[in-house]
């Protein structure tokens, strides 16, 4: 029985042909859309690679004009890009602009969905040099589906604010803007630069005499202290403008120049100033771009005195405090005194004052009978150096010292029996404020010492120089001067104190350590208690050295 015609199929051959039509159609959508799609995907990254290179450019853009450049030490001579490497980089013909401080490594990686960029960038110096300019250039790689692709673009960048913030710093000079030195010496002053705003670097400049006269600006070496031995790096100029300068500060990065001047040997005693300016490099027409400081150097023959010339008291008492009455404060000349050392070339000679150390809070007058005056035992007694406290008119010890004779009598007891190592019942404790410095010559020590009341031996006084570094509370002697000892005997000064002195002779130069200054202390090595007096009008005890 046949089948009805409205009832019959497909046949297998109809079959196959019609999923082979579909297989052919299917597989060419397919491709179709993987190309679309891969297509997509490379724009995408084209796109990318664009927007990367304009963001480095803008980034670029954003640097001050002292810094935009590449750091010498951080050229990529491997880039096949660059020619000339070895000697002055180029790219593509044109000089690459090199400071100190500038981009580190011209050649970065850079991953944005997925996909590696090598990104490259470039500051040259455009060949036709008729402008204040720099070309920057900018080239972006990636791999494509194993070939390279490449994104380039470029810009010019004037010296200009580039709305950039201000510039925003301080100049500040530490240990005084004065400086008093023997002709041939060496003056120096200090300054710290910190930068309080956007990163930049900062010329440094003084007036066109001084620097005739060669003026020099020099790094710290970290102790805030100047020595020509340590403090031997000299300020470059990093942004290739002629002029040095600090190098380039990060925000709230600080920086100490030294400016150091040699007095010349011929030069005549007077008092010189001169500025010294600091002017933004990034910005350096701004209004806030430059500060300056004006020093004062003062050249003389003769000794300097290195504490401040007697004035009120700290505590804002404007008129001398007269003597009490009925004090003896002569003086039993000392007729054998230490010869003042000899001036040399390249060293000034100063006379340091020495005084009580610390605030001292300030003695009522007249003294009260009782002995001794409360004060703390646990503070060095004395101290030298260039900031000390003035002397006013009339002045007595402070009740800083460990002891005092009663009735307004100046004069520190020293006990019998001490040594240099001994506590300061028996020993009076001088320190610089001075670090690493040089002497020469011989060192010149003067005091004043007498009897108690009462008193009949004979007045034996020992004194030593030594070094000392506060940070580690470490104390050396120091090998080219010996312990010096002054004996009066028989002790014949029966009015007042009688003026001593030592003499430290100096055989070539003593230098002293990395951060230690010079100290000096005076003890009692007889057999019965003395007063030894300084910190007076009446009575100024003296240090007087040859030193750089």
């Amino acid at each position: 029985m046949g089948v009805a015609g409205d009832e019959a199929g497909f046949t297998l051959v109809e079959m196959v042909v019609a999923l082979a039509i579909a297989t052919a159609l299917f597989t060419a959508l397919a491709y179709a859309a993987i190309g679309a799609l891969s297509a997509t995907n490379s724009a995408r990254a084209n796109q990318e690679a664009a927007d990367l290179a304009n963001r480095v450019l803008e980034d670029t853009r954003q640097m001050s004009w002292g810094s935009l450049g590449h750091d010498p030490a951080g050229v990529d001579c491997s880039d096949a890009r660059l020619s000339s490497c070895g000697g002055q980089a180029e790219y593509n013909g044109e000089e690459l602009v090199q400071v100190a401080g500038g981009i580190s490594g011209q050649v970065t990686q850079d991953t944005t969905n997925v996909i590696d960029y090598t990104v490259a960038r470039y500051v040259t110096t455009p060949a036709d040099e008729t402008g204040d300019y720099r070309r920057v250039s900018v080239v972006v790689q990636w791999d494509d589906k194993g070939a390279i692709r490449e994104r380039s673009s470029a810009t010019v960048i004037t010296e200009s604010t580039r709305g950039l913030p201000l510039p925003d710093f301080t100049l500040t000079p530490f240990l005084g803007t004065g400086q008093e030195v023997n002709p041939g010496a060496t003056a120096a002053w200090g300054f710290e630069i910190t930068n309080q705003g956007a990163p930049d670097q900062w010329n440094m400049t003084t007036s066109f005499l001084m620097e005739l006269l060669g003026v020099e600006f020099y790094l710290d070496n970290g102790d805030r202290g100047y020595s020509s031995a340590d403090d031997t790096v000299p300020l470059v100029d990093n942004s290739s403008d002629g002029i040095v300068d600090t190098g380039l500060l990060d925000p709230s990065e600080s920086i100490i120049v030294w400016a150091v001047f040699v007095a010349p040997n011929w030069a005549s005693d007077g008092v010189y100033q001169a500025p010294v300016t600091a002017t933004s490099v990034g910005q350096p027409g701004a209004a806030s771009a430059s500060q300056t400081v004006t020093l004062t150097l003062t050249i003389t023959s003769g000794v300097i005195s290195a504490s401040p010339t007697p004035s009120t008291s700290p505590t804002g008492t404007e008129s001398p405090t007269p003597t009490p009455t009925g004090v003896d404060n002569s003086v039993c000349t000392d007729t054998d005194p230490a010869p003042v050392p000899d001036a040399a070339g390249g060293y000034s000679r100063f006379e340091y004052v020495m005084h009580n150390s610390g605030n001292t809070s300030w003695p009522t007058f007249p003294l009260p009978a009782t002995d001794p005056i409360p004060g703390s035992n646990a503070l060095k007694p004395m101290a030298l150096n260039q900031t000390a406290d003035s002397i006013p008119s009339g002045r007595e010890l402070s009740e800083y010292s460990q002891d005092l004779v009663p009735g307004g009598t100046p004069g520190r007891l020293l006990y019998a029996g001490g040594s240099f190592s001994s506590g300061t019942a028996q020993v009076a404790d001088f320190q610089s404020g001075n670090q690493t410095k040089d002497y020469i010559n011989s060192i010149a020590l003067r005091t004043f010492v007498d009897q108690i009341p009462g008193g009949s031996a004979d007045v034996t006084l020992s004194a030593e120089l030594y070094e000392y570094k506060s940070s580690g509370n470490r104390t050396n002697t120091l090998g080219e001067v010996s312990t010096q000892v002054v004996s009066l005997s028989p002790y014949t000064c029966t009015s007042g104190f009688q003026e001593v002195s030592f003499n430290f002779p100096i055989s070539g130069t003593m230098d002293l350590s990395n951060k230690y200054v010079l100290g000096v202390r005076i003890w009692n090595s007889g057999t019965e208690t003395v007063r030894l007096a300084y910190d007076h009008e009446d009575y100024t005890s003296t240090l007087t050295v040859v030193e750089k």
